[in-house]
Formats: structure tokens, sequence, C-alpha cells
């Protein structure tokens, strides 16, 4: 058993590398199989086809960022402020390193294979829950320690960040500028980490927002 899950992992491995570097289409079921030395017999044992294959790499690449991100939030730091900034750069720096996702974004974002859209969407959809209920969090933080005002709300705030970062990640795929992409990821962090006199009750502070 243990060498059949290390055959499907090893595949999903292999496929994640090849829809990286030649994209969906032109990646064959061969090609899957050949780089870890299987037959495409080897391959259908494990997946129906190659969108199945596709599905579970987009799952490992969203997986391994939450992964990632949970032990920024399970960490202990001496302030929330330090969590939140190392939760930001940690998910830029493993954003970056998502290769299947990454493929699609730069060449099939605005055009493409709907049923592929479909598959990306819905892993999406669950990183993006799970995200948006830890920003709310974080806004229910900062209106318990006064860094918030009672206008700002929760629901709000979360999926207006949600939005922006989703945004950033386009931006650095389809232009591979690094450096602007950390000189904004650095500009929102200042942003979201020290009060902001129209978010919070009109005092400009040291404060961190965390």
């Amino acid at each position: 058993m243990r060498d059949i899950e290390a055959v499907k992992k090893n595949l999903i491995l292999a496929a994640d590398d090849l829809f990286g570097q030649l994209g969906f289409e032109k990646t064959s079921i061969s090609d899957i199989s050949y780089k870890i030395g299987r037959s495409k017999t080897s391959l259908y044992y494990h997946f129906k086809d190659k969108y199945e294959v596709f599905s579970d790499v987009i799952k490992m690449e969203f997986d391994d960022v939450k992964g990632k991100l949970q032990a920024v939030r399970d960490k202990k730091y001496d302030s929330e402020k330090n969590r939140f900034t190392e939760y930001l750069t940690v998910r830029m720096t493993h954003m970056q390193k998502m290769k299947a996702y990454r493929n699609f974004i730069q060449n099939n974002i605005f055009a493409g294979d709907s049923k592929l859209k479909g598959i990306v969407a819905d892993a999406r959809k669950g990183f993006d829950s799970w995200e948006e209920e830890y920003f709310r969090w974080i806004c229910d933080r900062g209106h318990k320690e006064d860094i918030f005002s009672d206008k700002v709300k929760s629901e709000m705030f979360s999926r207006a960040l949600i939005n922006i970062l989703k945004g950033l990640e386009i931006q650095f795929y389809l232009t591979e500028d690094e450096e602007s992409m950390e000189m904004t990821y650095e500009g929102l962090i200042d942003l979201l980490i020290f009060r902001n006199p129209i978010l919070g009750n009109g005092k400009v502070a040291e404060s961190p927002v965390l």
C-alpha cells in the first residue's frame, strides 16, 4: 500500500513540474509517466484522466501554502504585528512557488479550457474561505484593541483584503516582476500594521493593527 501511495505522490510531483514548465495542454500522460519511469497504465491506475491529475496537483499546491501559513498562525510571537508581517511574507514567498497554478494564470486565466478553470476555481474557493476566516479574526481583534472603528466590518475587511492579494498574485504571475511585487507587499504590510486614521478612530498612532 505504501508503494502504491508513493507512486501516486511521485506522479503528482512529476506532473507539477511538467504543468509548470510546459502547461496543461502541452503535457501528456506519457510525459508524466515517463518522468518517474512508469508506464501510462500506472498513471491510469491512480487517475481517470489528465484533468484529474491536474486537480490533485492544484490541490497539493494550495494545501502546501496553507500548511506554511497555518504554521505561522500557530506559532508563538511576541506581538500579533510580527505574526501578520510574517504571514504576508510567507504567503508571498510560497504563492510564487506554485508552478502549475502560476502557468495556469499566465496562459489560461483569460481564455482557454472551462473545465480547467473550474478545477482551479474550486481549489481557490477552498483556500479563500480558509483565509477569509483568518482575516475576519484579524479585524475582530482590531475592534477589541481599539485599532479599527466600528465602521470597519470584518466581512468587508476580509473580502477586500482577499481581492487585493489575489490582484497582486495575478500581477506578479503575468509580469514576473519580483522586485515590484516585494515592494508592493511591503507597502501593504505598512498600511495594515500601523493604525490608519481613516480606518481607525481618527488618531494617528504607532500602535500595531494586530
